[in-house]
């Protein structure tokens, strides 16, 4: 049946229709799917809107919140970040300046520019001084030393470090002896005592009392508080002349006699020996030799027989002492060394509460005439030697009870200026 003409028509135009939508179908699906309103069609229909002035929204006048935000912001874009190599030159160069600040101190310090003083440094000075001060007064100093000390005053004191002295072949202690010193009154000891052995074999010291081993007060004892005393037997011969070896101390008279022990004999060489080996030792400096006025005499006498040095001899004859208040040393030297160079600044060198004489004219005038004394003994002049006679009969004299001689050994022992209790 043939079709119509208008249904010829419709099925041209359906055809039409049906290319078109084949030919438009591709296109569609290479595209991708968009937002019914995209951004950039907002942006252009806003400029567009703008150029015609259509649509403008009135703003809201900034509040306080909204300005600080705004400062907060500008500010934080001002600070350079952490990553920022120039902020961080500036934060090195901040650090750097109290460096060079040093640097330059340095400089200062090494062309000879002294330091200024710390804080560290005056509780130092303020301690040493306070120190010093406390040990003239005898009380406990308050600064302390390293290694051994000798702390105050050899009446009113104590002692650090001390060591004890051991017998050996030429030196014996007696029974209890507290035998505890400095390290240099300890070696002083032993070499003195070696040095009598060494001239004079078999010849054994005896000693006494040094101090306790934290030092402090000693029955029996004025002084021996601060390590720095020591009691020394002396050396005694029998009734051959033969050097005796003795357990205790033995009293002698001014004629070198013994009322105790009737065969002992004071033994004028080895006596001397050891006064000349503490005298002249390198070491220790001693300070006083304390022994009964008689003796003190003999042992110049004999000193003077012997010809020994000036310096010697005047050394010895400042040395050795009678103290007028304490005891008579007539059995024992008392030994005493200066205090030790490292232990000044807490040891004090005399005894503290005694009364000291001042040398008059007289006494500086017999001091000049013993240095003469010395010298014509040097030089064998015979006037001296008799004069030096009569000072030993005096001696002698004051032993057996002569009121004169007794009273002429008083006055030079009042007269002495370092007279002060051991």
């Amino acid at each position: 049946m043939s079709l119509s003409f208008s249904s010829r028509v419709a099925r041209a135009v359906l055809a039409g229709v049906a290319s078109i939508v084949f030919a438009i179908t591709p296109a569609l699906a290479a595209t991708p799917d968009k937002d019914p309103s995209p951004p950039h069609i907002e942006t252009k229909a806003a400029k567009a809107r703008e150029k015609t002035g259509a649509g403008k929204i009135s703003a809201k006048p900034a509040t306080k919140s909204d300005k600080k935000k705004t400062e907060k912001k500008t500010e934080k874009k001002k600070t350079p970040a952490k990553s920022d190599p120039k902020g961080a030159a500036a934060k090195g160069d901040k650090k750097q300046k109290p460096v060079a600040k040093k640097a330059d101190t340095k400089l200062k310090t090494k062309k000879g520019e002294k330091k200024p003083a710390t804080k560290k440094v005056e509780k130092k000075t303020e301690k040493k001084s306070g120190a010093k001060k406390d040990a003239a007064k005898g009380e406990e100093p308050g600064g302390a030393i390293k290694g051994p000390a000798s702390i105050g005053a050899p009446n009113r004191g104590k002692l650090s470090g001390a060591i004890k002295l051991h017998k050996s072949k030429g030196l014996k202690l007696r029974d209890r002896a507290q035998a505890w010193g400095t390290p240099d009154l300890v070696k002083l000891l032993q070499r003195a005592a070696g040095k009598v052995r060494k001239k004079y074999p078999k010849s054994v010291m005896l000693v006494g009392d040094l101090s306790k081993k934290s030092g402090g007060p000693l029955t029996g004892h004025n002084s021996h508080q601060s390590g720095r005393d020591a009691d020394v037997g002396f050396y005694v011969a029998n009734s051959k002349g033969k050097p005796a070896a003795m357990t205790r101390f033995v009293a002698f008279e001014g004629d070198g006699s013994s009322e105790k022990v009737s065969w002992a004999q004071f033994d004028d060489a080895r006596n001397w020996a050891l006064v000349e080996a503490l005298l002249t030792d390198k070491d220790t400096t001693v300070r006083y030799i304390f022994v009964s006025n008689p003796l003190r005499t003999r042992m110049l006498a004999y000193a003077k027989k012997q010809k020994v040095a000036k310096d010697l001899y005047t050394k010895a004859a400042y040395a050795m002492l009678s103290p007028r208040d304490a005891d008579v040393h007539d059995d024992h030297f008392h030994v005493r060394i200066s205090c030790p160079e490292a232990m000044k600044s807490v040891c004090v060198e005399e005894s503290i509460g005694r009364t000291t004489t001042v040398a008059s004219d007289k006494d500086d005038d017999e001091k000049g005439a013993a240095a003469s004394d010395a010298k014509a003994a040097a030089k064998g002049d015979p006037k001296t030697t008799a004069k030096s006679g009569a000072k030993a009969g005096d001696a002698k004299s004051d032993a057996k009870g002569d009121g004169k001689a007794g009273a002429k050994s008083a006055a030079k022992a009042g007269d002495d200026p370092y007279a002060g209790a051991p």
